[in-house]
């Protein structure tokens, strides 16, 4: 996935929760994992910064 959704200001708990999803997208097919991975990973960030900024961490976990 050549496509770097996480950025340098993005908190370290997403930051890290993007790294780790990006890693379980590996158990997809090649195939899959190139149309639809960069959506998905820029989809589960967004995500995780909504909780972070809506609940904080607790949020996150939730996530």
């Amino acid at each position: 996935m050549s496509d770097i959704s996480t950025t340098r200001r993005d908190p370290g708990l997403v930051a890290l929760s993007n790294v780790i999803f990006r890693l379980l997208l590996f158990a997809y097919p090649a195939r899959f994992r190139c149309e639809y991975g960069p959506h998905l990973a820029q989809t589960f960030r967004e995500c995780c910064l909504r909780a972070l900024r809506q609940a904080g961490p607790p949020g996150m976990l939730r996530l």
